[in-house]
């Protein structure tokens, strides 16, 4: 269980409720791109797209949901983890003070990167899980030890099987941290023991990742059946617009 030193149950219900109002008009389905022109509840068959660009997490993942997709649900979770990530930024950086908690979280939902991803409403959820596990990485390596160090090595490898550019938010991040840990004053051996347990966690879930995609995904062929056996559908998956063609639950 996280527990929190300087987010307050306040901070965090302030920027839940932010974040909702501020995505109202995504959750009621109302602004939507032109990849993703879908609203209700539809039945997705299966993930070979997603699995094509090496996002084999998103199959694993659609076995929970059983295909169903409801667009609503799936903005409110991505809401939440934009939320949850907020509040892990502010710990992290040990960010003190209501109004400065609810300025830096708000900052960090309103973000455009989050606006435009809420409007993929077939996967945002997934997308965002994807980000909140590479911040909750970088969030556990603070402590530096190899159980952390272990556990963030499987965060970031699930993060890339997810969704692959969130990774350059965990790098980012950690820049950021190491350039704290300076202004703070902090020790040159403690700045060089954060560096080094970032390059580790950071190598060893890319080479999870790695290993992964060697021995499952040796050719296209090899790739493909990797995600029919990730998935339960018999029938060729659908992006975008051809969503649209779906009878709808």
């Amino acid at each position: 269980m996280i527990k929190f030193k300087h987010v307050s149950s306040k901070t965090a219900f302030i920027l839940g409720l932010f974040g909702f109002m501020l995505y109202m008009g995504k959750i009621n389905e109302v602004l939507a791109n032109p990849d993703t022109l879908i609203s209700g509840t539809l039945y997705k068959q299966e993930a070979s797209w997603e699995i094509s660009l090496g996002r084999f997490g998103i199959a694993i993942l659609e076995r929970f949901r059983q295909g169903i997709v409801n667009t609503t649900l799936t903005s409110c979770i991505a809401v939440l983890c934009a939320v949850a990530v907020s509040l892990l930024i502010i710990e992290l950086f040990e960010i003190s003070g209501s109004f400065r908690q609810v300025l830096c979280g708000a900052i960090l939902i309103a973000s455009p990167h989050v606006g435009c991803t809420l409007t993929y409403y077939y996967c945002s959820s997934f997308y965002m899980l994807s980000y909140l596990l590479a911040v909750f990485a970088v969030y556990l390596l603070t402590n530096r030890n190899i159980r952390h160090i272990v556990i963030s090595s499987i965060l970031f490898a699930a993060s890339l099987s997810i969704y692959q550019s969130y990774i350059t938010a965990a790098i980012a991040i950690c820049y950021m941290y190491v350039l704290y840990m300076i202004i703070e004053g902090k020790g040159v051996r403690a700045i060089l023991r954060q560096t080094l347990t970032y390059l580790v966690a950071g190598i060893g879930g890319g080479g999870i990742i790695f290993n992964i995609k060697q021995n499952r995904s040796g050719n296209h062929r090899n790739h493909l059946h990797f995600g029919q056996r990730l998935c339960f559908y018999g029938k060729p998956g659908y992006k975008g617009t051809s969503y649209t063609d779906y009878p709808d639950l």
